[in-house]
């Protein structure tokens, strides 16, 4: 048993107790009981996609546009989070679900900044402190997540040189059912295509510089999700009945 003290002992370094309270605290500020109005509408909204089996094609909800065609662009989100509501506890639920969905995207970010543990911890705590204001109980905490993984995809498809940008399709497709915000994974994409070929014309010679052929398959990935149907603007499945049973 002294052997396995002494080796829990030395696993628990200074840097790896700073990362495990870093994200403590991370958790922590994420966790906030929800106040922002269109938190009920989307609880409302995934509520009747549950009770009825089917996406709105219509506005249900409003006066003033009731019954006027309606994308609700946000549908499968709103499911999770009436899932979380009704799962765990109600506002708690929605203070986990924004919890965790902040937390995990900080990770990606971590897990991309350079330098040693202490600068990265520094620079964590100053990007919490200005994507704060952004996190609440909606479906976007979705994009910002997602976000964070195509970043994580294109850094080290260029940095590491890991290739597993065939993930990067059925993220989006997922991404799209999400939330609106998948369009921000189509920026950084034209993002890197670009960067590279301007790397490629005056910065060759440099080691982590992508080759044409990285780049070409980089253009590939990219036309491959704009053919997809759902990054056309395609409106979410019109019914449910075959995946979630009536009154679920």
């Amino acid at each position: 048993q002294s052997a396995i003290r002494s080796f829990r002992l030395s696993a628990l370094t200074t840097q790896r107790l700073l990362v495990a309270t870093l994200f403590l605290l991370l958790f922590a500020l994420a966790v906030r009981i929800p106040v922002d109005t269109d938190t009920w509408w989307h609880l409302r909204s995934g509520e009747y996609i549950l009770s009825h089996g089917s996406v709105p094609q219509t506005d249900p909800f409003s006066l003033t546009r009731g019954g006027q065609p309606w994308i609700d662009q946000s549908w499968l989100s709103q499911i999770v989070m009436v899932a979380f509501y009704r799962g765990l506890g109600g506002s708690v639920g929605l203070a986990l679900y924004t919890a965790i969905l902040a937390t995990a995207g900080m990770a990606f970010i971590f897990a991309i900044c350079d330098g040693n543990v202490f600068l990265r911890a520094f620079i964590m705590v100053l990007t919490a402190s200005t994507a704060a204001v952004f996190w609440s109980a909606r479906p976007q905490m979705a994009s910002f997540l997602l976000s964070t993984v195509i970043l994580y995809l294109l850094y080290t498809y260029k940095k590491r040189h890991v290739d597993r940008l065939w993930l990067i399709p059925p993220i989006m497709a997922l991404w799209v059912n999400l939330h609106s915000g998948f369009a921000i994974g189509f920026i950084f994409l034209g993002g890197a295509i670009a960067g590279e070929i301007l790397n490629r014309v005056f910065k060759r010679a440099e080691p982590d510089v992508l080759s044409w052929i990285a780049i070409r398959k980089l253009v590939l990935i990219t036309a491959i999700l704009g053919m997809l149907p759902e990054a056309r603007g395609a409106a979410a499945p019109p019914t449910l009945s075959d995946k979630v049973p009536p009154h679920a």
